[in-house]
């Protein structure tokens, strides 16, 4: 289940080209959706598909293939010495929790409860009400700066799924060329 969620580091090449990215060149790094294997019969793998495949490209190639990603943003290789950071700022999480929200598959479901926890840490988000609609937990919660409502169906992850969700998030995110 969650473990089809691994994601790959950046390994410093520009998907595009395949030339490397060097140390304090901006580039793209992207969440593209990951394509089930057409031999892969449902029934052999039903949740492998709907996870996603990080690829980073430099500018240019950004710009000339204009890959289709569910979710981007704009980053800067880290100087050797530069100690690692998260590269997404708290607007880029909240658009990906937002794009998550018509998501069915489980995989995503779960991903996105954790950005909720992350975003409700980071008082992005506030936690107002639960709902029990067809026996499922719906946590209803609001944007702080803004009067929006989201409902975030609350998967029941015990804490290691919570913990395993959390540094797959951790890895999409992070830089570690």
């Amino acid at each position: 289940m969650i473990a089809d969620w691994e994601v790959a580091k950046t390994q410093g090449v520009c998907a595009g080209c395949g030339q490397g990215l060097e140390p304090g060149q901006e580039y793209y790094a992207a969440l593209l959706e990951q394509q089930e294997a057409p031999e892969q019969a449902e029934e052999e793998k039903p949740e492998a598909s709907g996870g996603f495949e990080r690829q980073d490209y430099c500018q240019e190639c950004w710009e000339r293939e204009s890959p289709e990603a569910f979710c981007f943003w704009k980053t800067r290789v880290p100087e050797p010495a530069q100690k690692k950071k998260l590269l997404v700022d708290d607007e880029v999480l909240l658009e990906f929790f937002e794009r998550l929200g018509e998501a069915s598959e489980r995989a995503k479901i779960n991903f996105r409860f954790v950005l909720a926890l992350i975003l409700m840490r980071k008082r992005i988000l506030k936690y107002q009400q639960t709902q029990l609609r067809d026996g499922q937990e719906i946590w209803i919660m609001g944007q702080v700066r803004e009067q929006t409502k989201h409902e975030v169906l609350n998967p029941r992850l015990d804490d290691a799924q919570i913990e395993e969700v959390s540094e797959q998030l951790s890895a999409i995110l992070r830089s570690e060329l």
